[in-house]
C-alpha cells in the first residue's frame, strides 16, 4: 500500500512540476499550487526513505531527489521546464 501512494505523490509531484507555470488564477492559488508541490515532494521523499527494501528506498529516493533537485534550480535561476 506504502509503494501506491508514494508512486501516487510522485506522479503528483511530477505533473505539479510541469502544470505549475500556467496556472495563472486570481489572489495567491499559485502560490498554493507550488505549496502543493513542495508538499507533495517532501511527503513523497519522507515516505520513501521510511518504508521499503533498500532496492526500493534508492529508486524512489533518488526520482525524489531529481524532483527536488529540479524545483530547487527552478527557482534559484527563474526558470520553468514547461515554458
Amino acid at each position: 500500500m506504502y509503494r501506491f501512494i508514494v508512486i501516487l505523490l510522485l506522479l503528483m509531484s511530477s505533473l505539479l512540476l510541469i502544470f505549475t507555470p500556467y496556472i495563472h488564477g486570481r489572489g495567491q492559488i499559485n502560490l498554493y499550487v507550488q505549496m502543493l508541490l513542495y508538499v507533495t515532494t517532501l511527503l513523497g521523499l519522507y515516505m520513501s526513505a521510511l518504508f521499503g527494501n533498500v532496492s526500493h528506498r534508492k529508486l524512489f529516493v533518488g526520482l525524489y531527489l531529481i524532483i527536488v533537485i529540479l524545483i530547487i534550480s527552478m527557482h534559484t535561476f527563474n526558470f520553468w521546464i514547461a515554458k
